[in-house]
């Protein structure tokens, strides 16, 4: 079941100081133990550089939320973790 919608519509995923992103970063953690899913279309419309992107994929794994993409594959073993930490 999808239990809200967060869209950025016309703006760019340079940069994380982003409305409808931070209102969504607040509900995850006001809702954090209900949400399993954060659904994206493309990983670059969430972030667009790579720190940025650790830094969200850190944060839904510490609230225990499962970055999905409908369009892309998105590695999340172990190996796949580390070798982006580093």
């Amino acid at each position: 079941m999808v239990v809200k919608e967060f869209v950025e519509r016309g703006v760019s995923g340079t940069s994380t100081n982003r409305p409808a992103l931070q209102e969504m970063l607040r509900y995850l953690e006001a809702e954090q133990g209900n949400i399993d899913y954060v659904i994206v279309h493309k990983l670059d419309r969430l972030a667009r550089n790579r720190a940025d992107d650790v830094t969200l994929n850190q944060r839904f794994s510490e609230l225990g939320i499962r970055l999905i993409s409908t369009s892309e594959n998105i590695d999340q073993t172990p190996a796949a973790s580390s070798s982006t930490a580093s």
